[in-house]
């Protein structure tokens, strides 16, 4: 699998949902009552497993799990790994091309639609003064920290804060701060400058600072 990861080249957040994949997979796979390696695995083993976990997913979590089923099985049988039946293309995604997922629609209550909202006040201190669990190291638990502060003031997605490389922290081209300048992303859209909020300078700067020394691949990340 981390061989796979590794070859495709994906996003970060793609590596983290398709390792996530492949690992339920794997455990499904070997809970059952004679455990399946993937030389095993034909077209009514696979649509058992579409019918005891993806059935049961949300429809966009469906699609995107079985695409990352099929596109590992497309590595397998590459590398040679796994053995396709006469007739099917090396492209293929066998044995996961065709299954039918059940579509589980999601029943609305009265009262229960809510819209989006800001966080409170409340609910904001509550998240940023909660204590962390016992044996939580104290180094981790400051990279948490940060990476709360961070994402609450910023607005930018979880795994763009946890890849930030110090060569990403700049001066803003005008020349009157700092920008986290985000290099990559599910889309083009994704690479852009993001004005780093008056309270967060300090933590940018505390982690650069902590960082002066390493090698380049040493980021900031939080």
């Amino acid at each position: 699998m981390e061989t796979y990861l590794a070859a495709a080249h994906f996003a970060p957040k793609t590596v983290l949902e398709r390792r996530g994949n492949i690992g339920k997979f794997a455990q499904w796979a070997s809970a059952q009552r004679s455990a399946l390696t993937v030389d095993r695995i034909d077209r009514k083993q696979a649509g058992k497993y579409v019918s005891d976990v993806i059935d049961g997913m949300h429809p966009a979590t469906q699609k995107k799990h079985l695409a990352g089923l099929r596109s590992y099985w497309r590595w397998l049988a590459a590398r040679g790994h796994v053995t396709l039946p006469a007739g099917a293309l090396m492209e293929s995604g066998w044995p996961w091309d065709g299954q039918q997922m059940q579509r589980n629609g999601k029943r609305v209550e009265r009262g229960s639609r809510e819209e989006e909202r800001p966080f409170t006040d409340a609910e904001i201190a509550s998240l940023l003064a909660a204590p962390f669990p016992k044996g939580v190291d104290v180094e981790h638990a400051n990279q948490i920290r940060d990476a709360i502060h961070i994402s609450l003031l910023s607005g930018m997605r979880m795994a763009e804060v946890l890849t930030l490389w110090m060569e990403e922290v700049r001066e803003s081209s005008d020349g009157v701060g700092l920008v986290f300048d985000i290099q990559q992303g599910k889309t083009d859209a994704s690479v852009r400058p993001m004005p780093v909020h008056s309270d967060l300078i300090s933590i940018a700067q505390r982690r650069l600072r902590d960082q002066r020394g390493h090698r380049c691949r040493a980021t900031i990340r939080v």
